[in-house]
């Protein structure tokens, strides 16, 4: 099994698993077939939109990157004209966790996917905060995030 999603993970099922290990674990698990094409436009989507608001990307997998965004979030702050500022607006009653929910906006409006979002004042706190928001959350970490 390449992948599964979080409905199975409760079970027990975890990525690269054998199929067999999985189904008894889980015996209502569904094979699904690969939609190859349809993962590469969807990532090529995710990617695109956050180029458009993070300073930097770290590319992690198909549909996870780690974002510096230590230029974005003061310019943000400022009310400066960026990419993410009507987003971050619709979010800022959310605190630091704005710009995550600016983020996941962004990406679930490019690609019609909901996204983890961690964020960090540099790319390690970035990725803890990545693991802790697992599924469809925004975490950040790190006293300095945010102001």
């Amino acid at each position: 099994m390449a992948s599964c999603n979080y409905v199975a993970r409760r079970f027990g099922v975890r990525n690269g698993m054998s199929l067999q290990r999985a189904q008894a674990l889980c015996p209502g698990v569904r094979t699904l077939p690969y939609a190859f094409e349809a993962y590469r436009a969807t990532s090529r989507q995710f990617y695109e939109a956050l180029v458009h608001g993070a300073d930097a990307i770290q590319v992690v997998s198909v549909d996870e990157a780690r974002l510096d965004m230590s230029h974005a979030l003061p310019a943000l702050l400022r009310g400066d004209d960026h990419p993410l500022a009507d987003r971050f607006d619709a979010h800022k009653h959310l605190g630091v966790a704005a710009l995550g929910e600016a983020v996941r906006d962004l990406i679930r409006s490019a690609t019609q996917c909901e996204a983890s979002v961690g964020i960090g004042a540099n790319l390690l706190p970035a990725r803890l905060a990545t693991r802790l928001a697992q599924p469809r959350a925004t975490r950040v970490r790190g006293s300095r995030v945010g102001g």
